[in-house]
């Protein structure tokens, strides 16, 4: 098994996404129990970490391989 700078640097943006959209999760239900900022909930806490997610994984692999 070979390591490397990228696979260890896309296993830290994952360690960091699934946090936030863990989070972002909770956040989201909090959301929908009290009907209060639903579309920011899931825009903050869903959407962006998977945009930034992808861009990082992108920008990862252009420099790295």
């Amino acid at each position: 098994m070979s390591f490397s700078i990228a696979d260890g640097l896309k296993r830290t943006v994952n360690v960091i996404y699934w946090i936030w959209l863990a989070l972002g999760v909770i956040l989201f239900l909090y959301a929908l129990i009290n009907w209060g900022g639903i579309l920011f909930a899931f825009v903050v806490g869903i959407l962006i970490p998977t945009v930034l997610r992808i861009i990082l994984f992108y920008i990862i692999d252009g420099f790295f391989k």
